[in-house]
């Protein structure tokens, strides 16, 4: 019987944080160049160079984006 070798993905673990800091930047500044509500997904994904979907996957919806960006700030 062979046993399993345990498998941690770290530098994926890594890459997956990188990107979330990245989009938090982008919201962060985004928001303090222009008034909220006009802040979109878009514009987020593309000062993050990241898709819509792969913000929307990371933080859920626009609101969770924005709760997450003000609390770092």
């Amino acid at each position: 019987m062979k046993a399993t070798r345990s498998y941690v993905m770290t530098t994926r673990a890594e890459a997956v944080a990188q990107t979330r800091a990245r989009i938090l930047r982008a919201c962060i500044a985004l928001a303090t160049r222009g008034p909220l509500a006009g802040l979109s997904l878009a514009d987020v994904a593309a000062d993050a160079n990241v898709s819509v979907h792969t913000v929307v996957r990371q933080f859920g919806s626009r609101d969770d984006l924005i709760d997450a960006a003000a609390e770092l700030v």
